[in-house]
């Protein structure tokens, strides 16, 4: 490929780089390298069929679900991915989440349960990345300001299977004066020059000037002004950008470290002996004569403790990232391990209660008896546990989320409530005496929360005819909502009647994967 990148750019890396340069621009004339996550809410990662379907010939060193996959693959056109068995991210990408989810296991082990804020947070790359470690012992806040960025968030999560996330629509001075010092990590991937996206996208280079640089730091500091102040006293904070700007990068790391007295960079090692590691290229610290000529030098130590991701020392398009921390404890962290350890499970005692935060006074008492009868005929007794906290509704709609997400969606002012995308799990909606679920808590759902679930292998005709809205067939016992489900990834919803499977996949959503 032939990719020219713009010329006062090139002036201002090349002293950067130095020897460096030359390695730098020949790595523009190679093809962009492409990669995917797995989803731990939806996939077991000892799976094989997701490597065998899918063709993934080789890991991400430094993402623990992550797999690099090539040119002649198509996984955004496959079953799976609809299912949510994975993200399809760019490889240096996934690099904070995975920052993201080694803090947010830490707070698990030691609290039992994480608040987690993503302030710039569409498409939703480290939201979902996040949610991952979460599991079921936290909440995450996901916020997005642009509404039709904001949909498109709330589509990942939701095709994810996330339970406990709030899809906010607001600016980030306005998340930190409803959270005020209440989150344990914060992701902030800022908006940025872009300078990593070069090779991807045509747009970056002919919109970077050195102007939208300056306007890119102003509008950064903004951002993390407001994710200290809603960041908790002992919590951590990561920053990042796809830029390779100094200015965007070390230097916004002088800038807060000098501002906000009592933070750290987390010292951040990579675990040793791992199949991630061996002969691949990781990330390398950052210099810290990259860092502003006045820059103290206690802090210029400190921002040798940050990350740059180049494109010609690794197979990814470029990032930055620095692990912020208000913890004494987590000043040294080891990042790495088994795949399987990712969080499951519930840590917290959260009893549904049903009359509390409810905008409408409480949930409908048809909407209760409706939604129990359903969960009666339709979960096992292991599924309806799965679905705890607090019960509220928006006129026929149902909701469950977490005290902390209903609280911030549904309490005082109508007016003066966050703008959302989503709050915590639409269960459904009653309609004409009658409870309809919703797709988002299908896509919740696990085989074995169900009593009746239709299972089909990624390869058969019938899961590309499910994402298309055609019928399938059935056992034909089956009367009523049935699950469907794709190698053990929850899809959708279908009615059985007398052995056929009437589709329920959303309209909007179906497609033809070929």
């Amino acid at each position: 490929m032939n990719t020219k990148l713009p010329q006062e750019f090139l002036n201002r890396i090349e002293p950067v780089l130095g020897d460096e340069y030359d390695a730098f621009l020949a790595s523009y004339e190679e093809e962009a390298h492409h990669a995917l996550r797995l989803n731990p809410l939806k996939t077991k990662l000892d799976k094989a069929g997701i490597y065998t379907q899918c063709d993934v010939p080789s890991p991400v060193p430094w993402c623990r679900t992550g797999y690099y996959y090539g040119d002649d693959v198509r996984p955004g056109k496959h079953p799976y991915h609809e299912a949510g068995a994975y993200y399809i991210q760019e490889p240096s990408a996934m690099f904070p989440g995975e920052l993201a989810g080694t803090v947010i296991r830490e707070y698990i082990r030691r609290k039992g349960y994480v608040r987690v804020l993503d302030m710039c947070a569409a498409p939703g790359g480290k939201s979902t990345h996040a949610a991952g470690a979460i599991g079921d012992r936290g909440i995450l806040v996901s916020n997005e300001p642009v509404p039709g960025r904001a949909r498109i968030l709330s589509q990942n999560i939701e095709r994810m299977g996330i339970k406990n996330c709030l899809v906010c629509v607001e600016d980030p001075d306005r998340i930190a004066s409803v959270f005020p010092g209440f989150f344990d990590v914060i992701l902030t991937d800022v908006p940025c020059s872009g300078e990593g996206m070069f090779r991807k996208d045509q747009t970056a280079i002919d919109e970077w000037s050195p102007e939208g640089v300056d306007n890119c730091v102003i509008r950064s500091r903004s951002i993390l002004d407001a994710a200290h102040r809603a960041l908790a006293a002992d919590g951590s904070l990561i920053y990042s950008t796809c830029t390779f700007e100094q200015a965007e990068n070390e230097g916004m790391i002088a800038w807060f470290l000098s501002t906000y007295p009592g933070y750290r960079v987390a010292h951040v090692a990579f675990a040793a002996g791992t199949d991630k590691t061996e002969a691949i290229d990781m990330p390398s610290n950052a210099r810290n004569d990259l860092a502003p000529d006045d820059t103290e030098e206690v802090i210029k130590k400190e921002i040798a403790d940050t990350f740059r991701l180049w494109p010609h020392k690794l197979r990814g398009e470029g990032h930055y990232a620095a692990l912020l921390t208000r913890d004494e404890e987590l000043t040294e962290l080891m990042l790495g391990g088994s795949e399987s350890d990712e969080v499951t499970g519930n840590n917290r005692d959260i009893t549904c209660k049903p009359h509390i935060f409810c905008p409408d006074g409480s949930v409908p008492k048809e909407a209760m008896n409706l939604l129990k009868e359903f969960f009666e005929d339709t979960l096992t007794d292991k599924g309806i546990d799965g679905f705890q906290g607090y019960l509220f509704a928006y006129g026929n709609n149902v909701y469950i989320a977490d005290e902390d997400i209903a609280r911030a969606a549904t309490a005082g002012d109508k007016s003066k409530r966050l703008k959302t995308e989503r709050t915590g799990l639409h269960l459904g909606e009653v309609k004409k005496g009658r409870f309809e679920p919703s797709h988002a808590l299908a896509m919740a759902l696990k085989p074995d929360d169900c009593i009746r679930r239709v299972e089909l292998k990624p390869d058969d005709k019938e899961a590309y005819d499910y994402f298309e809205g055609l019928s399938l067939s059935c056992d034909p016992a089956y009367k009523g909502y049935c699950a469907v489900f794709i190698d053990g990834c929850s899809a959708g919803w279908g009615k059985a009647s007398q052995g056929t499977l009437k589709n329920h996949y959303p309209k909007g959503l179906r497609k033809r994967l070929v």
